[in-house]
């Protein structure tokens, strides 16, 4: 017979250990939500200074911020989309509905600045588009290296990525995640359709040529992203002597590239003039804040229990009885 004394604090040690992970996960997703209410309300006021145009060094810095967190919050969905401890059908529903969330906060801004549906649909298309190629180094570095997110209680701060507890195909998310993820998704694009319907619209010509030239302005800004955002992203789930180091070597790059970006929408678009100044200005804050709110976003997500670790190998396959003979 068991004593009675061990298996009461069997089962004391395990409803602690289970109010523990409770409360673990009620601090992760509070912070969550934090941050996803702070990036949209930034979404909701963007637009409005966007309109103004750059008319002075204040409003420069702000359009800056503005855009370098929109920036920001597309790659930390594409990390989530790419890396999240789930499979696929988990993952990419709540993708898209941040995404759908995210133009939506968007949306909301333009039409209080007297924006047209139009621009918000035009909008939301090229989200969508820079969704999708944000996610392709983050696929190409979890395919090619096995990385993923992991909730580790202890963090490691060690220089080498720790080994996950979990395996990404059983994953930490399980089928009430997706039809959660699902869910949201579907009221979120029913609200969206329903809040910004409009019986004028332009032809699909005409969005599609809108779409074009946004397309044209995101290419340097989609090349930068691959040089600054994706190596931030490694370095925030590393030691802190890789951090500063980063730091160190950020600011002349920043500024090096800054200057690519110049050169190239002055041979696209011409010369912006006597705001030349300030358009060179507003690429730099570009560039650093959307290395910056990732680059936080993650520290803060390091403090939960998020990290970056190597998916558990699979084990090998035991021999058939063909290869037996």
């Amino acid at each position: 017979m068991s004593d009675p004394r061990q298996s009461f604090h069997r089962q004391l040690t395990h409803s602690g250990r289970w109010l523990r992970d409770r409360r673990k996960t009620i601090v992760r997703g509070v912070l969550i939500a934090l941050i996803i209410a702070v990036f949209a309300i930034v979404n909701t006021f963007t637009p409005r200074l966007f309109n103004r145009g750059p008319d002075s060094w204040l409003n420069t810095m702000a359009i800056g911020l503005g855009i370098g967190c929109a920036i920001a919050q597309i790659n930390l969905i594409a990390l989530w989309a790419a890396m999240a401890p789930s499979t696929s059908v988990v993952r990419l529903p709540w993708a898209l509905f941040l995404v759908v969330l995210m133009a939506y906060s968007f949306g909301i801004g333009i039409r209080q600045d007297n924006g047209t549906t139009n621009a918000i649909v035009t909008l939301g298309t090229v989200l969508f588009l820079a969704e999708l190629i944000a996610q392709v180094p983050f696929w190409i570095e979890s395919r090619r290296k096995g990385y993923q997110l992991a909730f580790i209680d202890d963090v490691d701060d060690a220089t080498e990525i720790p080994v996950a507890k979990h395996a990404i195909a059983g994953g930490q998310f399980g089928i009430a995640n997706m039809m959660i993820g699902t869910a949201l998704l579907a009221c979120s694009l029913a609200l969206f359709r329903y809040a910004f319907a409009s019986e004028e619209s332009d032809s699909v010509a005409q969005n599609s040529m809108r779409v074009g030239h946004i397309v044209i302005v995101l290419i340097p800004i989609i090349v930068a992203n691959m040089v600054f955002v994706v190596p931030s992203v490694w370095s925030a789930f590393r030691h802190t002597r890789s951090v500063r180091r980063l730091l160190a070597l950020s600011v002349p790059f920043f500024v090096l590239f800054s200057a690519i970006q110049f050169i190239f929408y002055v041979l696209m678009f011409g010369s912006p003039g006597q705001e030349g100044a300030k358009s060179f200005v507003l690429l730099i804050v570009i560039n650093t804040m959307q290395c910056v709110a990732v680059f936080g976003v993650i520290l803060l997500l390091r403090q939960v229990g998020f990290t970056l670790a190597k998916r558990v190998p699979k084990p090998p396959a035991p021999p058939s009885m063909v290869d037996a003979h």
